[in-house]
């Protein structure tokens, strides 16, 4: 019902056929310290699927090719909401206290947060919808 034309002319109709990740950063004031966030989205639906919090990040480099702003668009896009909604209000002591603010920021993102880029619905009434309007 709504195919998204992407980068290098992919086009998906559904989840689960692809996904972006990236690697963000904040601070842990209190102990003087960066942790890391690793989140992976589904591009169709914007639903963060999965990510991991930690104190270390051991990743290769890999870019995307020059003038193709619009291969992990998504995720920066993600990655932004969290750093202007959650990680810039805090200067979190702990690195638990850091844990649990992103946590709660993850599910209040894939639960409660309406999103325009998916015609201003929560993520579980927009996967419900397209998924009804497929089986017609």
């Amino acid at each position: 019902m709504y195919p998204r034309e992407l980068a290098r002319n992919r086009t998906i109709t559904d989840s689960n056929q692809l996904f972006e990740t990236d690697i963000k950063y904040g601070f842990i004031v209190g102990e003087e310290r960066f942790f890391f966030i690793q989140s992976f989205i589904d591009v169709y639906d914007r639903s963060i699927i999965a990510f991991h919090i930690g104190l270390s990040c051991e990743a290769k480099d890999e870019r995307i090719p020059p003038k193709t702003p619009n291969m992990n668009v998504h995720i920066e896009s993600f990655h932004r909401l969290p750093q202007d909604e959650c990680l810039s209000r805090y200067e979190f002591q702990t690195y638990g206290e850091a844990y649990q603010a992103v946590t709660e920021y993850v599910r209040y993102y894939n639960e409660r947060r309406i999103h325009s880029s998916i015609q201003t619905f929560l993520h579980m009434r927009f996967t419900k919808k397209t998924k009804k309007s497929l089986s017609r």
